[in-house]
């Protein structure tokens, strides 16, 4: 187990952040998406910037790097969050790299894609939030059944050897 305590709590610690990331990578995308019907890619991300959770913030300013070093790579766009598991990131960004490279010709059929790949995500992490939910629930019903079932164990073995203790000190025969 000590050989690998650190694998072990780094898979533990990306798989919390994938879940908290499932939860807001929606909300940031349709902000996004709102602010794409009057801007471009590059300024949409610039101002969702500052309204972005702590979490994504990292990832957004490296994003934005990436696209002024070299804004026709399509890499630039689809490195976004490539070390976790967020399910179809890669296809969001993708799209924000077509509306980015094709300006605002078909932007609003691709904004629409866009915002139902959004709803698709937010039922993702709705359903992932329930989950925690009901688990945080079951966690508050286990443990004091958990400590009720100790204590029982404890008292009842305790009863047994002292009522052990006192048949053996029984005299029989007169």
């Amino acid at each position: 187990f000590l050989l690998f305590q650190d694998r072990i709590g780094y898979r533990l610690a990306k798989e919390s952040v994938e879940r908290e990331l499932m939860i807001e990578f929606p909300n940031w995308l349709m902000d996004l998406s709102l602010l794409l019907q009057n801007n471009n890619v590059y300024v949409s991300l610039q101002k969702s910037y500052e309204h972005a959770k702590e979490l994504l913030k990292p990832e957004i300013r490296s994003l934005l790097l990436r696209i002024e070093n070299r804004p026709q790579d399509v890499r630039s766009y689809t490195a976004f969050f490539e070390k976790f598991d967020i399910h179809e990131a890669g296809s969001c960004m993708q799209m924000l790299y077509a509306l980015s490279a094709t300006g605002n010709g078909d932007g609003q059929a691709q904004i629409k894609s866009l915002v139902e790949s959004i709803y698709k995500m937010r039922e993702d992490a709705q359903h992932l939030y329930g989950e925690r939910t009901t688990m945080r629930a079951g966690v508050n019903f286990f443990y004091p059944m958990a400590a009720a079932c100790v204590k029982m164990t404890v008292d009842m073995t305790f009863g047994m050897v002292t009522m052990i203790a006192m048949l053996g000190s029984l005299r029989m025969g007169g």
